[in-house]
């Protein structure tokens, strides 16, 4: 018959390597993830052309920040493609008054990714951004999203909207 005491050292024992084995096992699973999956990633993000920082995050989220770009479509574009399954956030540097037409604009986004009708859309799109005299706005779209962008000086803003709920690998948060 063995001793409580011994019993009571073993069971410690044996509890002190599976929590040193644990902490090793889920170490190396950081490790890996860090230096494997999002460091390849960050690169292919971090190549792309307007791309001024990248930031991975948790949860396959990943901060993008943006200078001003030409076309925010084929930016977008591009870093999908580079992100894979990841979730894009991008960051812009947007001033209160593109804030302010963004919002001015958005019933008319809203409005047309439910109704379809996205030539009137563009109409008042083009229109709000003219009288808003702006150095350059644009606004496109794919099977997927609805591109806006606004460019006053050295602000710019970014937004993106998708097209089918539930559906977006890309957000915007200025």
């Amino acid at each position: 018959m063995i001793p409580v005491d011994l019993k009571l050292q073993r069971a410690g024992f044996v509890i002190l390597v599976a929590l040193v084995t644990l902490g090793a096992l889920i170490g190396i699973q950081l490790t890996w993830k860090r230096f494997v999956l999002d460091q390849p990633v960050a690169a292919k993000l971090a190549a792309v052309q307007g791309v001024s920082k990248v930031t991975m995050g948790s949860n396959s989220n990943i901060e993008v920040s943006l200078k001003s770009v030409p076309n925010l479509k084929a930016t977008c574009s591009e870093l999908l493609e580079a992100a894979g399954n990841s979730r894009l956030i991008l960051k812009d540097n947007r001033s209160p008054a593109l804030q302010a037409l963004l919002d001015k604009v958005r019933f008319g986004v809203e409005e047309a990714l439910v109704q379809g009708d996205f030539t009137a859309m563009q109409k008042e799109f083009y229109a709000a951004a003219k009288e808003a005299k702006l150095d350059s706005y644009g606004v496109y779209m794919d099977s997927d999203y609805i591109y806006l962008q606004f460019q006053q000086g050295d602000k710019y803003l970014y937004q993106v909207f998708p097209r089918q709920q539930g559906k977006s690998l890309i957000s915007t948060d200025g």
